[in-house]
């Protein structure tokens, strides 16, 4: 069966994560045979807007000395940043190629997305690093709107996917981020343990069932389930979270449990998790 992932997108920024975002996504193009594109974005607009002046609007057309300083200062940072993703593409002898753009961060990868079937970046990001905006807010707004799945990346070095928590509710976000998921796990055969929060509706047996058996058919044989009573979030304790390489999950919803899952459980992973987070929305 075709490979459903082969073009990989990775947003560079100057962070701890992203060498290892770059790594990891190497190492997948590697495995399934894909290509990756290294995406830099100087946000000028918000640079200028950064450091404006409440100066009249005909004399604020002209450029200001330390937006200029600040647009050079983030063009040779990211040049920095994509020679390093090069290198790590190179470590795997993956094809890569590198994509330089002007504008917000978020929206120039949420529009790049639907060119590509897999987003890899950190699990911190810095995209504004030239200014003061908030450090994560890019991958926050990413997270909410990408079209295509996410693979969030932790600081530490990359190592094997062995060990793969799932955990599935049968909204619309998770079922993405299995069926996702399916063409990496046939590649590496690792150990699953799915979770479902059966808290009012009595059918999380059933579901539980019938995600296994889906997965069966797909090859996926090494699967574990359990059904917990309790909110999914407790359910992913440091316990789990130590023994996942990777947890897949629905990162939204339309439903009003939209904010259950974006709110607690997806900033819960976010925060306390130091491992990889493949993300559907």
């Amino acid at each position: 069966m075709e490979n459903v992932i082969t073009q990989i997108l990775v947003p560079l920024e100057p962070s701890e994560c992203t060498r290892a975002s770059s790594l990891r996504a190497a190492c997948i193009a590697k495995d399934i045979g894909g290509e990756v594109t290294g995406l830099t974005v100087v946000d000028v607009a918000g640079i200028e807007d950064e450091v404006a002046l409440p100066l009249r609007a005909d004399l604020r057309a002209y450029p200001n000395p330390r937006s200029v300083e600040l647009i050079q200062y983030s063009k040779k940072e990211l040049e920095a940043v994509r020679e390093e993703f090069e290198s790590c593409c190179g470590e795997f002898s993956a094809p890569n190629h590198t994509l330089a753009l002007k504008g917000c961060p978020g929206a120039r990868i949420i529009g790049e997305s639907r060119f590509h079937d897999l987003v890899v970046m950190g699990l911190k990001t810095n995209f504004h690093f030239a200014t003061e905006g908030d450090s994560n807010d890019t991958l926050e707004r990413v997270i909410d709107l990408l079209p295509t799945p996410l693979w969030l990346v932790p600081k530490k070095e990359i190592e094997p996917i062995e060990k793969v928590a799932i955990a599935y509710d049968g909204s619309l976000p998770a079922t993405r981020a299995l069926h996702h998921f399916l063409s990496l796990a046939r590649l590496w055969d690792p150990e699953i343990r799915i979770f479902a929060a059966d808290l009012k509706s009595g059918n999380g047996e059933r579901l539980l069932s019938q995600t296994k058996a889906f997965l069966a058919a797909h090859g996926i044989e090494k699967v574990t389930t359990q059904l917990r009573e309790r909110p999914i979030e407790e359910v992913f304790d440091d316990s789990l979270l130590s023994w996942s390489d990777l947890i897949v999950a629905g990162a939204s919803s339309k439903s009003v449990l939209r904010e259950f899952f974006v709110g607690s459980f997806m900033k819960k992973l976010i925060r306390e998790a130091d491992c990889n987070l493949f993300v559907s929305s």
